[in-house]
């Protein structure tokens, strides 16, 4: 069966595999696991990412068997990263709401490893080997954020239309950040150390009495603070995408056309 599938055309491939990991979302997701299943939020989020991850690998293995790349950040980075992530969780300690901290991380790890693996590494990661023609990087970028931002639709089984529309935008802005962080750097880690750090900023600062909750409330104005920050993200991505020599803008492409597709593989 694996090798027929093997056969398809790419886009069939990719919408497979796509149109499954977002009827898995439906139906086992972070909403129906609180409303149906009476999970605890906490709870929710743990067992629906770390399923997530392994549906993601195995649907990765039957449909694209696309390599990602885990090369170390440079010690220098994570030491930064480090400083970085110990200044935000010093805003709790003053706040006196140091017990966040843990909820932080294990929302920050669980959203960055299973989004950045699925969306960076192998939706983008395929469609820059897969695309052809002029702009083919820009429209692999454009269009892994937008089906991460499409991803976010199944929030609407928690919170409202307008909700749900102002966390997309919000999510395609930082997916194109991410998909041109990953390009740029060569290694998955990359996207998955902003990734976390978005997510644990908003964990720390949540005015959710429950920080494990995701629902998102729709403010008046909302729209356009979005719209403006949506145009920072994009003139972000912009400058990481052009800014410096052209070996340093793109250490992934190289990778991906050298490395061979017949195998999932972790290069270290």
């Amino acid at each position: 069966m694996i090798r027929k599938i093997d056969r398809w055309p790419y886009w069939a491939r990719l919408f497979s595999l796509v149109a499954i990991m977002f009827l898995f979302a439906y139906l086992f997701g972070f909403g129906r696991l609180i409303g149906q299943w009476h999970v605890t939020p906490a709870v929710a989020i743990i067992l629906y990412k770390v399923a997530s991850l392994f549906v993601i690998l195995g649907l990765n293995w039957v449909f694209l068997r696309q390599k990602v790349f885990y090369t170390r950040l440079r010690p220098a980075t994570m030491i930064i990263l480090g400083v970085i992530w110990l200044l935000m969780a010093e805003l709790c300690f003053y706040r006196g709401q140091w017990d966040r901290i843990p909820a932080a991380i294990i929302i920050g790890l669980v959203a960055a490893v299973t989004e950045e693996l699925q969306f960076r590494g192998m939706i983008f990661g395929s469609l820059l080997l897969h695309l052809s023609g002029r702009l083919k990087r820009t429209r692999a970028v454009v269009i892994s954020a937008l089906f991460f931002a499409g991803a976010h639709l199944t929030n609407m089984a928690m919170q409202s239309v307008k909700a749900t529309l102002v966390q997309m935008m919000f999510a395609f802005g930082l997916g194109l950040i991410l998909a041109v962080l990953y390009q740029r750097s060569g290694t998955l880690l990359a996207p998955m150390a902003l990734h976390f750090s978005v997510d644990y900023w908003s964990t720390l600062t949540s005015s959710h009495a429950n920080v494990f909750s995701v629902v998102t409330t729709y403010r008046s104005g909302a729209f356009t603070a979005e719209f403006i920050l949506l145009g920072i993200f994009i003139v972000i991505a912009l400058l990481v995408a052009l800014v410096g020599r052209k070996q340093r803008r793109d250490r992934l492409t190289d990778k991906l056309q050298q490395a061979t597709a017949l195998n999932f593989k972790v290069t270290y």
